[in-house]
């Protein structure tokens, strides 16, 4: 990777953990965030990345076109592997990423933790009433 990244001067690679304390900085400075998966469930990394408003450039698995619905244009089929990811990459560089960075900023309203604990304390009461 270093190899790769070695010629761009708008591209720093950290192949380590950010700490905690630093993780707005590295969102702060991107254009979008691009999260390689295998396989996946659900991820802190998607749910962050909309946080700060940033296009999401990943796989099409599990509940992340859900998460980004409406702001999924830079997701790519998993099968393809490394072609769907340059293709992905090929679109961020035309695309308007200040519009997708808004579109994205809107879902993060979907993820506010008082709605969430509203939803789940009336699905309790209404469990508990049976």
């Amino acid at each position: 990777m270093r190899s790769l990244t070695a010629g761009l001067s708008n591209v720093r690679l950290v192949p380590e953990l950010v700490p905690p304390e630093e993780t707005h900085l590295y969102f702060s400075a991107a254009d979008a965030a691009v999260l390689l998966f295998r396989d996946i469930l659900s991820s802190g990394s998607v749910l962050l990345a909309v946080t700060f408003g940033k296009p999401v450039i990943a796989p099409r698995l599990d509940d992340i076109p859900e998460t980004l619905q409406g702001a999924d244009d830079l997701l790519y089929d998993p099968l393809t592997g490394d072609q769907g990811l340059l293709d992905s990459l090929s679109r961020a560089s035309v695309l308007d990423l200040a519009d997708l960075a808004v579109r994205t900023a809107r879902r993060k309203e979907l993820f506010q933790w008082e709605p969430i604990v509203r939803d789940h304390a009336r699905t309790y009461r209404r469990l508990l009433r049976r």
